[in-house]
């Protein structure tokens, strides 16, 4: 399982698995309602229509699939990229879609036509990561290539590169005011950037590689994972750059990180095929899920808090109770 994500209301649950399916699942009962297929090669990234309708996942075969998430057909093959679709982002409001890819390009859908809007280019290496901004009015990218890109989302003009890390840039985030974009790199470094000057303001280190990272839901903290043998996540203060908490207990790579919605918890999935769910304010360890067989790659909280679902190598995406 490579990515999972929620529907907007938090009753379903997307998944995207390397055996070529993708599963709806009922959060209420944790059964599979849907396997969504297409004849197709591994799925990267899933993502949600704000309003539930739609179901849009990256494809290791170069296209963009999109789905009716009630019936599970496909509505539209989006085609152009000419390599693996890594990220799938959708705009606020639902009517376009952003794709990265490794052909090292952004790409923007018209979510109800499929036509392509426009393409984005202007990085040199694969494309890992693409988020739209809260509004909706740009679009932020980071790329293997060490720099993350703003564009605008109209007219698809370059905003402003940023350049700063020394290694590939492997994923991006909008603080939920959107004045502010984080970043990690595999050069050991986490940077906030000013997102309409794209200044510096902070760079953390804490001397290894940091893979993922999750901005809490009031934008004060960001959580990341280590890549070295300590297996641990800090907890940075966004705003002076200093660690306030790290979180030990696992016995492999923590590879995805979640803010429970009213910030006070943290999810972490890790090789060790467990889930953790933490209490931020004091680092206390709450609660441990057992029951997948494989690394667990990504987790998501459903939108009212109240649920966790956590996405596998085993080919499972598995619902959890708070």
């Amino acid at each position: 399982m490579k990515s999972v994500g929620w529907s907007s209301d938090g009753s379903k649950i997307a998944s995207g698995a390397l055996n070529q399916t993708i599963g709806l699942w009922d959060v209420e009962s944790g059964t599979g309602l849907r396997t969504l297929t297409g004849h197709m090669p591994s799925v990267w990234s899933v993502a949600w229509s704000p309003d539930r309708s739609k179901i849009a996942a990256g494809v290791d075969d170069k296209t963009v699939k999109i789905w009716n998430s009630t019936t599970g057909a496909i509505m539209k093959t989006l085609i152009g990229h000419t390599a693996a679709v890594w990220s799938t982002d959708w705009s606020a409001d639902g009517s376009k879609i952003a794709s990265g890819s490794a052909d090292a390009t952004i790409r923007i859908w018209d979510g109800n036509t499929g036509f392509l809007i426009r393409t984005l280019t202007g990085h040199v290496a694969k494309v890992s990561a693409v988020r739209w901004s809260p509004d909706g009015s740009q679009i932020v990218s980071g790329s293997l290539d060490r720099t993350l890109r703003i564009w605008n989302a109209e007219s698809g003009i370059v905003m402003r590169t940023i350049r700063g890390h020394n290694l590939p840039v492997w994923s991006v985030a909008w603080s939920s005011d959107g004045s502010k974009l984080a970043s990690s790199s595999l050069d050991g470094t986490i940077k906030i950037w000013d997102a309409r000057t794209g200044e510096l303001r902070a760079t953390f280190s804490r001397n290894t590689s940091e893979r993922h990272l999750a901005w809490s839901p009031n934008g004060a903290f960001l959580a990341s994972a280590a890549g070295d043998r300590s297996h641990s996540v800090a907890i940075w203060d966004a705003n002076n750059g200093t660690i306030v908490r790290t979180l030990t207990g696992h016995d492999g790579w923590v590879f995805s990180l979640a803010w429970s919605v009213d910030g006070s918890k943290l999810a972490s999935g890790s090789g060790d095929r467990t889930v953790k769910i933490w209490q931020v304010n004091d680092g206390t360890l709450l609660k441990t899920f057992s029951g997948h067989s494989g690394e667990v790659w990504s987790v998501a909280w459903s939108p009212d808090g109240c649920g966790l679902v956590s996405g596998s190598a085993d080919g499972s995406a598995r619902i959890w109770g708070d």
